[in-house]
């Protein structure tokens, strides 16, 4: 009786598993937004297919960023630290990524992203009527949040064949940013040029409260375009060397 009982639970306990494994993805986002733990309007989501374990969404919409072709695989070894996991890849813009994403009780990881995005897609985001042309690059990026501001981030941003079409046209060459992370700063990146038109250095900091600040220097090299020489005059005055000095600092809000 005792064996013939313990076989009925194991097989309930498997029949659950096997439900909660293939809930539909569009079931659970609809409850997730009925119980506000999505902020209603908050994104838009075209074409959800598939369990929440591993899908695809034909086209999410957030704030005017659009990401297209979304496909996603639950790995159950994040659980081992208390984490969901899953593998993500999508198209941005004309340009794809990937890398994997994990959540636990405060914390939200984007971890080993790659991919290679055109700069003007970001460009229409963020920096509204300036056209700007090349691809910008991830390797083995690696960023974290705790309890809504980054504290941790590590790899590599570069933006290649960088172009300024639209005020002006100018040749810009290659621009790198550096993150890491230390116990003293917080988060530090490092800004660099590849070479061309555009000489560029400078180091930041980013606090886990969301205090940053950066210091670095630009310049034109020998023989750019006078274009670039003009604009970096407009963000201040050229040193000796020829460098125009910047920096600021600031607060940077919640990410959630």
């Amino acid at each position: 009786m005792k064996k013939r009982r313990s076989w009925i639970i194991l097989t309930l306990v498997f029949y659950l598993l096997i439900l909660l494994w293939t809930v539909p993805a569009d079931y659970l986002l609809s409850y997730l937004r009925k119980h506000e733990v999505i902020p209603a309007g908050s994104f838009t989501v075209v074409g959800l297919e598939g369990p929440w374990t591993g899908g695809r969404i034909f086209e999410i919409n957030a704030g005017g960023v659009e990401v297209n072709n979304l496909h996603w695989r639950f790995q159950p070894i994040g659980l081992l630290s208390g984490h969901l996991r899953f593998a993500v890849a999508a198209d941005l813009g004309g340009g794809s990524t990937e890398g994997v994403v994990q959540a636990g009780f405060g914390t939200v990881e984007i971890a080993k992203v790659r991919g290679r995005v055109p700069a003007d897609f970001l460009g229409r985001i963020y920096l509204p009527g300036i056209e700007l042309t090349g691809m910008l690059e991830t390797e083995e990026l690696t960023l974290v949040a705790e309890d809504g501001y980054l504290v941790e981030g590590a790899g590599r941003l570069a933006w290649s064949d960088a172009r300024v079409e639209s005020p002006y046209r100018i040749g810009l060459g290659g621009v790198v940013v550096d993150l890491a992370t230390d116990d003293s700063n917080g988060m530090v990146f490092k800004l660099d040029d590849t070479g061309g038109a555009l000489q560029a250095g400078g180091l930041g900091t980013l606090s886990s409260d969301g205090t940053y600040s950066f210091d670095g220097s630009l310049g034109a090299r020998q023989g750019s375009s006078p274009e670039l020489a003009t604009y970096l005059q407009i963000l201040g005055r050229p040193e000796a060397d020829g460098m125009v000095k910047i920096g600021f600092n600031g607060q940077l809000p919640r990410l959630f």
